[in-house]
């Protein structure tokens, strides 16, 4: 493993629990006013959110561009490109999602992009997190016990949190609409809620090497510089 992993782990899933908590606050906000009074408030929360999953996935990107050919290390890279098309597939599903008549389903998904609210349809977002939590599970193989345990407990509820989205899309369509008051728009933010734990963990195992480095390093004696 990447003995700078827990860093990079550290950066890229704080802006992704970052970027999912502004997804939240904007589908807090819109369905508590009703996508009226204070609808750009939302609209801003949903966009200030985007930057920071971007970087997030970039981060992430980084992080596992292997250094090595090994199998593991390349099968990573595969699994990020995998969320990448997971995302590119999630928006080619509005028709599926949104069974509309063509004009209005174009007038639907550039009001959807304009809101912000795209990352936050779980064709959209399920296969894009599922990715994520295999990539930060996989790769906290070395953590120790306690570090471990926070990384899973983030991956699986990514997992659980995707896979009740896309169960709610794929068998109850309708209770997507309208945009967005059903709490099935919630779930990409409550993500957040992963990343953070993935986040707390791998900066636990950052500062505990970090504290055993300076422990197992011997001190420097003056005399044998001379």
């Amino acid at each position: 493993m990447n003995p700078e992993w827990p860093h990079e782990a550290f950066r890229s899933s704080s802006r992704l629990a970052i970027g999912s908590l502004f997804l939240l606050l904007g589908f807090a906000v819109f369905a508590e006013t009703g996508g009226d009074n204070r609808a750009a408030l939302a609209v801003g929360l949903n966009w200030l959110g985007v930057p920071f999953l971007l970087s997030g996935w970039l981060d992430l990107l980084t992080s596992v561009s292997p250094a090595s050919r090994k199998a593991r290390d390349r099968g990573l890279v595969s699994v990020f490109w995998a969320s990448v098309v997971g995302f590119v597939a999630g928006i080619l599903t509005f028709p599926l999602v949104f069974p509309t008549p063509p004009g209005a389903l174009v007038t639907y998904a550039w009001g959807l992009l304009i809101l912000g609210f795209v990352p936050c349809i779980p064709s959209v977002f399920g296969l894009v997190v599922v990715a994520h939590s295999v990539i930060y599970f996989v790769n906290s193989d070395g953590f120790n016990n306690r570090t471990t345990t926070l990384v899973v407990l983030g991956a699986a509820l990514l997992c659980v949190l995707a896979a009740l989205g896309l169960g709610i899309e794929m068998f109850n369509r309708p209770s997507l609409f309208p945009i967005p008051f059903s709490p099935v728009w919630s779930l990409a933010g409550l993500t957040s809620a992963g990343y953070a734990l993935i986040a707390l963990g791998s900066w636990r195992e950052a500062t505990h090497r970090k504290a055993r480095a300076v422990v197992v390093t011997p001190p420097v004696d003056a005399s044998d510089e001379d």
